[in-house]
């Protein structure tokens, strides 16, 4: 990633109240990445901020395709980058294509309640993009 989309990334990141970190279910090495680049760059790009982040594992139709390994990895991992949840969703079948947004509402709402920092800016809405 360049230092511009860095840049770019860093202002979009300045504004988001919850984010959603995505792998294909289908794809182990895209769960890897997670872990090894996709993470990393995003705490990086937070520079500090605490932003509740949710796992979705894609692609959840292909599951005759994907092994149920897969879908422990993915919970795995979302303990170890200590994600607020972890879900997995298909846009084909729509299974929990609805279920994503209550969830980031959720995500954003627990942030709001539990912050430590009093100064920090309460927001009254949550904007998804």
């Amino acid at each position: 990633m360049s230092e511009e989309e860095k840049e770019v990334s860093r202002d979009l990141l300045r504004s988001s109240h919850a984010i959603l970190l995505c792998f294909a279910l289908n794809d182990v090495i895209s769960v890897e990445n997670v872990l090894t680049s996709d993470f990393p760059l995003l705490i990086d790009l937070l520079e500090g901020r605490e932003v509740p982040v949710i796992l979705l594992g894609l692609k959840s139709d292909c599951r005759r395709e994907c092994p149920q390994k897969i879908s422990r990895i993915g919970e795995k991992v979302a303990r170890q980058i200590g994600a607020y949840s972890y879900l997995e969703c298909s846009a084909v079948s729509t299974e929990n294509v609805y279920t994503v947004p209550e969830v980031v509402i959720a995500a954003w709402e627990h942030a709001q309640f539990n912050s430590n920092n009093k100064s920090k800016k309460q927001f009254k809405h949550c904007s998804i993009l």
